[in-house]
């Protein structure tokens, strides 16, 4: 469980990255230029990375471990946005749940798709989220009958909260930085043979590039 609070800081850490920055520039609530045809760009492509942690009992049947992804998100109506990706994850189980100390790589490969409330056409968009995610669990190897970590599907309520820094550009898009913290609700308790649904919760932290059109 420590070891879990002490990637949740590094991940709330990054946060902070992308406000600090814009912050020293001083352009804090600036709005983008709007296209030629007079509306605001409202396409984006973001590639993902970051920590993925456990917060329940599952904390203590695993490691943290990295987290990937990428997204593509649009406009919907004015402060809100609608955002469909692909999310992975890699983490292994811990050794002192086997009887011989071995560790089982855990594989979650899924999509997720979200809705984003905040502000648009700002330099420093902050946002809220939340939506459904479903991911494949695989374990690779043969673990013994103790340890409780097996293939699954999950099922998972996101919610969490970010910030998006689009930089203007000389191009036809601008570069978008972004941070994100999302914790993820367990809805089902598929993946652990000996746990309910909300003993495995996780905690995901990451940071976005990409750009708008």
């Amino acid at each position: 469980m420590k070891r879990a609070i002490k990637w949740m800081g590094v991940a709330l850490g990054l946060m902070a990255l992308p406000g600090a920055a814009l912050a020293q520039e001083g352009r804090r609530g600036v709005r983008l230029p709007a296209t030629e045809k007079g509306m605001e760009r409202n396409i984006s492509v973001m590639g993902q990375a970051g920590v993925l942690t456990h917060t329940g009992e599952a904390a203590r049947l695993t490691t943290p471990g990295a987290a990937y992804g990428v997204a593509v998100g649009m406009d919907v109506v004015p402060w809100v946005d609608a955002e469909l990706g692909y999310q992975g994850a890699v983490y292994q189980t811990e050794e002192d749940i086997s009887f011989t100390g071995s560790q089982y790589r855990v594989l979650e490969n899924g999509g997720q798709a979200l809705a984003k409330v905040g502000p648009d056409g700002l330099m420093l968009e902050p946002y809220a989220l939340t939506g459904l995610s479903i991911s494949r669990q695989s374990v690779i190897g043969t673990p013994g009958l103790e340890v409780p970590v097996a293939d699954g599907t999950r099922v998972k309520l996101p919610v969490g909260a970010g910030v998006d820094w689009e930089i203007p550009t000389r191009g036809p898009g601008n570069l978008r930085l972004g941070a994100r913290a999302t914790y993820n609700f367990g809805l089902n308790d598929a993946g652990y043979t000996t746990l309910d649904a909300s003993s495995t919760n996780q905690f995901l932290g990451t940071v976005q590039l990409g750009g708008t059109w």
